[in-house]
């Protein structure tokens, strides 16, 4: 499924993930927060022109994973653990 976002975080701090998922984020002048629970494996490509993406969810091997694509285009992606601190 296929979902347009208009602001500015997606919230995955709720969601169970029992297998293998993509996310396609682009942005453009702008930035997206991806707010992760911390039991799952976050693998990241991406795509950028003065921008870029920031992953602050440590690797786990045996976990569920959530493969991001990311195309940043002056602006950026951040994926954090939800009860992290900004950095």
């Amino acid at each position: 499924r296929e979902e347009r976002k208009l602001w500015n975080s997606i919230a995955l701090r709720e969601a169970e993930i029992k297998k293998d998922q993509v996310i396609n984020v682009s942005t453009i002048f702008s930035g997206v927060t991806i707010l992760t629970n911390n039991n799952i494996k976050v693998i990241v490509k991406s795509d950028s022109l003065f921008g870029g993406v920031s992953n602050h969810i440590e690797e786990k091997d045996e976990a569920k994973a959530i493969y991001i694509n990311a195309s940043c285009l002056f602006g950026g992606v951040e994926i954090k653990w939800i009860y992290q601190k900004r950095l």
